[in-house]
């Protein structure tokens, strides 16, 4: 067990400079879309908003992940909620 475990680490990873710019530019580009998101696509007051974009960028992963609920427009995902049987 200790040895599969073992393959999931950063000593595992054969990077260099290219691979390290590479995720470094995939997370600017979700970081980007995200606080674009925040201030294009939201009716958030400025104190909301500047709450978003502090957390999204002060605890990235947990920012990003806790902000996705938020962004969803229920309207535009109705055939997600198509199973819930309706009230008669």
């Amino acid at each position: 067990m200790e040895s599969f475990l073992a393959r999931f680490s950063w000593d595992a990873i054969k990077d260099d400079k290219y691979v390290r710019l590479g995720m470094l530019g995939a997370w600017l580009a979700v970081l980007f879309c995200t606080v674009h998101s925040i201030f294009a696509q939201q009716s958030f007051s400025r104190r909301q908003r500047v709450f978003w974009i502090s957390f999204v960028i002060l605890a990235p992963v947990i920012g990003v992940l806790c902000y996705l609920p938020v962004s969803m427009k229920i309207e535009d995902y109705q055939h997600l909620f198509l199973w819930k049987k309706k009230k008669p």
